[in-house]
Formats: structure tokens, sequence, C-alpha cells
């Protein structure tokens, strides 16, 4: 037996040595993940006061980042979230469809490559570092690699000129926002647009050679 297999008792996931033994699934490094993923004070965004309600956090998921239509394979600029009324019914019409579904959470992929994460925001900083661990542990992740390890955990600050993981920085960015928020103070997404999109732009820490 591979040292990579995983069952799942329950909701709980077991990685399984040789031996038949099992341990707990998650990420070997899951501190060092964190860590590294924590807001920093020097990130702070002057005159901004965080409040603790759901407003704010509908505010950070409103906010358009990419500067385009956010309905999938739309190449249309806009000032606005959508280039049209069209377009605008269409997608709330799908993300209606999904959610009867029971679909929470789920990739938007155009020409084969992840361009927008869809999820419902974690209303606390608890769920939200739970939603994040889940999916760095061991063959969770649908882009894990032969390995069975999520990419980003290979890319922690998403350097797109190497194989990364648009779930991992999504849920890092919400990880870190409502830490950030929790702690007193305001930052901006680090590699990912409030609705789940690239924002392509390599991020490294302050101070960092």
């Amino acid at each position: 037996m591979a040292t990579s297999d995983v069952i799942t008792i329950g909701k709980d996931r077991f990685i399984l040595d040789p031996t038949g033994d099992g341990r707990y699934a998650q990420a070997s490094d899951l501190a060092e993940q964190l860590a590294a993923h924590s807001p920093l004070t020097e990130e702070a965004l002057p005159g901004y006061i965080p409040t603790y309600s759901t407003n704010w956090r509908l505010e950070q998921q409103q906010r358009v980042g990419s500067g385009y239509c956010l309905m999938p394979g739309c190449p249309k600029e806009t000032k606005h979230k959508f280039c049209g009324y069209r377009h605008e019914r269409a997608y709330q019409a799908r993300r209606y469809r999904r959610r009867q579904q029971g679909m929470e959470r789920w990739i938007e992929v155009v020409n084969g490559q992840p361009v927008r994460f869809e999820r419902k925001i974690a209303a606390s900083v608890q769920l939200a570092k739970q939603l994040f661990s889940e999916h760095i542990a061991p063959s969770v992740c649908q882009f894990k690699t032969s390995s069975g390890d999520c990419p980003g955990s290979q890319n922690t600050y998403s350097d797109p000129s190497k194989l990364r993981c648009l779930i991992y920085a999504t849920l890092a960015d919400d990880l870190m926002l409502l830490s950030a928020q929790h702690r007193g103070f305001v930052v901006d997404r680090r590699y990912t647009t409030s609705d789940g999109a690239w924002k392509d732009t390599l991020w490294t820490p302050p101070n960092s050679s």
C-alpha cells in the first residue's frame, strides 16, 4: 500500500502507511502554510476602519478587480461587474441553478484554464482556516500533482510563472482578510480578486530578497 493512500471514515480523512496504521490527514507543513498567509501590519490600508459585520464581507465580495465582464468567456472590458443586462441575468441564473443543485463552491474554466473560484466567503476566521487547511490536506485538491499535493503549497506566493492553484490562493486571501479584520485593520487581497479571479501580480513578503 502506498504511503499516500487516503481513506475517509465519517467526515474524517486518514493517511494509511504501509503497515495499515493511519494518521489524521493534514498537510505536514500546515503551520508554515498558515504563517505565510498571515496579514502583516505593514499591509494595512490607511484610512480604513474594519467593521465586524456581514456588510464588510459583502463589500469585499462585490468589489470589481479585473476590469472585465464577470460572465465567463466574455472578453469585454467594463467599469461595472457586467458588460450589460443580458450577461448579468445569465450569470445570476447560472449561480442560482448551481445553488439549487447544492453547489456552493465551483471552478469556472475558460479554454481549459481555471479563471474564477466561486464560493461563499467564510463568516469567521475559524471557518476560513478550516477551509484552507482542508484544501491543502493530501489528495484533496482537484489540481493536485502526482504526489497528491496541491500545487499552491509548493508555490506559496502564487508566482504566475510556476504551477499554482486558484482555489489555494483564493482561500488564502479569504483567510488573510478575515484575520486582519479580527486583529483590527484592513488589508487588500494579495493574489486574487474578491470574486475569485487571479490578480496576476507577484506578491513577495516585505524586506524579502
